[in-house]
């Protein structure tokens, strides 16, 4: 007699029926990409393409890079965030096309982090949802006109050249500098 009245045999069945109900329901949606005929990375169930994340192998920004080399060839492909599908643009031009004149489309998106982890970013448009998403896109708008903005980049290009200059003045005068520092000064006068 073995563990709760179970013989050996029984638990390996139990064990079996666990492990193929585990592996039903962690790939479950896995054929999403196939049944739209859309390049994707096959994925491990439960963890789908995020398994070198969890186990530490890749950061996040590794991760991108390898999924954009796997899919340059094709305008979309897709992974799943273990069992989520999600898109990934490598066309500039679709890219294009859904971050500037289909945005107002794309209001509710998904975060890869906590809500409430980034209190200042999620008062972004890319953090903000719903009415407060549309509000405060209503608001924003009129100030990125395409005149305004190449205002602008005539304003954060001066920035950029007086930046090099000084660090150009600093490096002949003291030999090195901080780097951390330089960036917050350019960041703080461009933004």
């Amino acid at each position: 007699m073995g563990l709760l009245g179970l013989d050996l045999t029984s638990w390996g069945l139990v064990v079996t029926f666990i492990l193929l109900l585990l592996y039903f329901v962690g790939s479950r949606g896995h054929n999403f990409f196939s049944k739209r005929n859309v390049p994707y990375l096959r994925p491990l169930p439960i963890l789908g393409n995020m398994g070198a994340l969890v186990f530490r192998r890749k950061s996040f920004g590794e991760l991108l890079e390898s999924l954009y080399i796997e899919f340059k060839r094709h305008k979309i492909g897709g992974m799943f965030r273990f069992n989520q599908p999600i898109y990934v643009l490598c066309d500039p031009e679709t890219i294009k096309q859904i971050t500037v004149k289909d945005f107002d489309h794309f209001i509710d998106r998904s975060l890869p982090f906590p809500v409430d982890s980034e209190p200042l970013f999620m008062k972004s448009l890319i953090g903000l949802k719903g009415d407060k998403w549309k509000n405060m896109r209503s608001t924003l708008s009129p100030a990125f006109t395409s005149s305004k903005m190449k205002n602008m980049f005539l304003l954060v290009d001066e920035c950029g050249h007086q930046l090099s200059q000084y660090l150009h003045d600093v490096l002949k005068k003291e030999g090195s500098f901080i780097m951390i520092s330089m960036i917050k000064g350019f960041i703080k006068t461009t933004a």
